[in-house]
């Protein structure tokens, strides 16, 4: 049996998109649903793409959250 390179890259952007879905609960759901808009009208980052695009995530909630960014990365990391 050989290493599957192609599943652990899905497991890892399985796994990054639900602790950003997880992260983004501080918000309600018409919270959540603006910051993926904005994500994608204003940078071009479908909510599959995240996990390929992650310094350009990293920006984006920059942008929009400023200081606050912050406070969402660190809740993440608990994660």
């Amino acid at each position: 049996m050989g290493f599957n390179t192609s599943q652990v890259l899905d497991d890892f952007d399985f796994h990054v998109l639900g602790a950003v879905e997880k992260v983004l609960l501080v918000f309600d759901e018409s919270g959540e649903r603006s910051i993926f808009q904005y994500l994608e009208s204003g940078f071009g980052i479908k909510h599959d793409e995240i996990p390929k695009r992650l310094v350009d995530f990293h920006e984006c909630l920059r942008v929009l959250l400023g200081e606050g960014a912050e406070l969402l990365e660190k809740i993440g990391w608990k994660q």
